[in-house]
């Protein structure tokens, strides 16, 4: 019987082993060397299932065969393979999250198969961390700081994050490339020069296993010119006619305006580039910051959020006009970039037309649903800016959409008494001025002439603002 067991084992060797029941070495005093592995290295972790397994290859081995299983005694293993013909091998059935063991042995034809291989081990962890939210710099967003700061959303179960910066949306060259930043900010230590950057992020959790890539964003740096030439109009100073004869009483009398030349930005300030200031400032989660409250994150029209250690804008409402801020939001975010808020001259002069005027009601025509977002055309909300036409000057948004806050102090008697040179407003007061009507008003509030007011520290669901330059920029 034993005779007849030892031919069985022959025979089944001459074939290359592929038959043979690989636990029991045929040829013990074979002296080649077990297989070397190469990958995945001992104690390796993956979010791969079905990992891809190599060793270093034998050109006189005639097979191979592997064993994985979960106990390192292998006394069950979950994959059992005798006839692979290469040196790798990609397990057809996923593997569950967990930790194997893994090892291999060789065939040489008559000789028989070789001992294993020592073992490595490999941990299994689909549960990959998110993919990370980019904050900032924002989307196709230009910006003259060469050392900007990269802000992305903090992943819970994250430990390190990687951060690739490159001037090919292919990545085939960065930059910048951090894979070892354990906080979900970076600000670069060199300059980058004058160009267009792709930046993306993905997060590794503890046990080494790296999520996805988020989305790729891009950000133009431009240190040669100002600011003010993208997003700012400049409007040349002039002299008109301020106020209404056939308005209300705060409107009277019309009186003589003369302004001098500022830019002013051209669309109504967004979500997106609100969110910058917030994080930039180091803004509180409440929406606070050195006692004043910026901007309403409690009330639910708010577009904002506050999640993973940033502030970040509620999907689809980047191009939003900024709303629920208040006037101390709106006068902080101006300072932070540079300028300030327009003057109630100065936002009625550039309403208006400045001296392109064409003597419109609204701003930009006498149809108010042309160019502004109104009670009868809003459905109830405010709509990304620039989507009516603009006024003479270029200007969106001047009526309707949201409320714009002014530098001014609200005097109802003021025109009766105001310079005729740059008037300020009132030297104080209890309520800031607003213009230009929102999104939630009829047309009658929506004319370049009517005048609005409210408490400095009050935000609403319409009420937003843009900036002014001086123009010596």
């Amino acid at each position: 019987m034993k005779h007849i067991t030892h031919y069985c084992m022959t025979t089944l060797i001459l074939l290359g082993c592929s038959k043979f029941d690989y636990k029991n070495p045929v040829d013990p005093q074979v002296s080649r060397d077990p297989v070397a592995l190469s990958s995945p290295s001992d104690n390796a972790y993956t979010n791969d299932s079905t990992p891809a397994f190599a060793w270093v290859a034998d050109e006189e081995a005639t097979a191979y065969a592997m064993q994985v299983d979960n106990n390192s005694d292998f006394s069950s293993p979950e994959i059992n393979k005798t006839d692979i013909s290469s040196n790798t091998c990609t397990p057809a059935d996923t593997l569950t999250d967990g930790t194997y063991f893994w090892r291999i042995r060789k065939c040489y034809g008559e000789d028989g198969w070789k001992a294993w291989s020592t073992s490595r081990r490999i941990t299994i962890d689909t549960q990959a961390p998110a993919a990370p939210t980019l904050i900032q710099p924002v989307n196709q967003d230009t910006i003259n700081d060469n050392t900007p700061q990269f802000i992305w959303s903090d992943i819970s179960d994250a430990s390190d994050y990687e951060l690739i910066v490159d001037n090919s949306s292919s990545f085939s060259s960065p930059e910048i490339d951090q894979t070892s930043l354990t906080t979900s900010t970076y600000t670069p230590t060199s300059s980058l020069s004058d160009d267009t950057y792709y930046w993306r992020v993905k997060a590794k959790d503890s046990q080494g296993n790296w999520g996805s890539w988020s989305g790729s964003w891009s950000f133009t740096v431009d240190t040669e010119g100002p600011d003010i030439t993208d997003g700012f109009v400049l409007i040349d100073g002039g002299t008109y006619k301020m106020g209404s004869n056939s308005g209300y009483s705060d409107e009277q009398p019309v009186h003589s305006v003369t302004v001098g030349s500022f830019y002013i930005s051209q669309y109504e300030i967004t979500n997106a580039q609100y969110v910058v200031f917030l994080n930039a400032l180091g803004v509180s989660s409440n929406g606070s910051y050195g006692g004043s409250e910026y901007v309403d994150m409690d009330d639910s029209g708010c577009q904002i959020s506050y999640s993973s250690g940033a502030f970040v804008v509620q999907s689809g409402k980047e191009d939003h006009p900024v709303i629920e801020v208040t006037w101390y939001g709106a006068d902080a975010y101006c300072t932070w970039a540079g300028g300030r808020l327009p003057t109630e001259a100065e936002w009625e002069f550039a309403a208006r037309g400045g001296t392109q005027s064409q003597g419109y009601t609204y701003s930009g025509s006498n149809t108010l649903s042309d160019v502004g977002w109104y009670s009868d055309n809003s459905n109830s909300a405010a709509h990304p800016v620039g989507q009516k036409q603009a006024n003479e000057l270029g200007l969106y948004d001047m009526s309707g959409n949201v409320w714009e806050w002014c530098s001014d102090w609200y005097g109802s008697d003021y025109y009766s008494s105001s310079p005729a040179t740059n008037p300020q407003g009132p030297s104080s007061g209890s309520r800031r001025v607003e213009r230009g009507g929102g999104w939630f008003n009829d047309a009658t509030n929506c004319r370049v002439a009517y005048r609005n007011y409210n408490n400095p520290e009050f935000s609403i669901n319409d009420f937003g603002f843009r900036v002014v330059l001086p123009a010596g920029q």
